[in-house]
């Protein structure tokens, strides 16, 4: 038998319903041959849901990508900037004993007491005081 003879006025065929060649339902893919399935297998529609999906899935995966790479170039700043805080901490610390030693260093006492003691000076007597003897000279204008 061929295609034709088993389902053509009927619209039917053992392996399914189909549509006979003059119905309009059947679109511009019906011939005068033989009837066609009236279900398609919808490749068309699923190649484009399943690559819909995977651009879907490829972007979501991107962006969690970027996300945990924000996060972790923010985590790796944290530590960086909390290294170098705790630096500055103890600069700071440090300047403030230097300060403090600078004072008790320039102190005015301590400074006479070692200047008697150590360098054996002492306060310069009325004879050891000379006053510089001008030369007369051509006088300047």
């Amino acid at each position: 038998m061929s295609r034709r003879a088993l389902g053509s006025s009927t619209g039917h065929r053992e392996s399914g319903l189909t549509l006979p060649a003059s119905d309009p339902r059947r679109g511009s893919w019906a011939s005068a041959e033989g009837p066609h399935p009236i279900v398609d297998s919808g490749d068309g529609r699923r190649r484009l849901s399943t690559g819909l999906v995977g651009l879907v899935v490829l972007g979501l995966t991107l962006g969690a990508t970027a996300h945990v790479a924000v996060h972790s170039k923010r985590i790796e700043v944290a530590i960086a900037l909390g290294k170098e805080e705790r630096t500055y901490r103890e600069l700071t610390l440090q300047r403030r004993h230097l300060e403090i030693e600078i004072g008790v260093l320039k102190d005015l006492a301590r400074i006479s007491t070692i200047a008697r003691e150590k360098l054996g000076m002492r306060p310069p007597s009325p004879e050891d005081i000379r006053a510089p003897i001008r030369e007369a000279g051509p006088a300047k204008q």
